[in-house]
């Protein structure tokens, strides 16, 4: 099947109650300075391969890069 050769993102929530889930369209969180911002992604791939994911913003410098290993190996 096609779909099962692409990563999935299931789903994205932070730890200030926001999650993002297919078809969602939540607010955006508010963050200020000195605030602690962590993101979980759960995430699948169908072939049990590594997952990295990358956060950036378009109009700053800010970038995160994290790599998830398999857990399932």
């Amino acid at each position: 099947m096609k779909d099962d050769y692409f990563i999935e993102i299931i789903k994205i929530n932070d730890n200030i109650g926001t999650i993002w889930e297919k078809g969602s369209s939540p607010k955006k969180p508010v963050i200020r300075v000195g605030d602690e911002y962590e993101l979980i992604v759960e995430a699948n791939d169908p072939k049990g391969r590594e997952i990295e994911y990358e956060i950036f913003v378009i109009t700053t410098d800010f970038k995160i890069t994290q790599k998830i290993i398999d857990l399932n190996s």
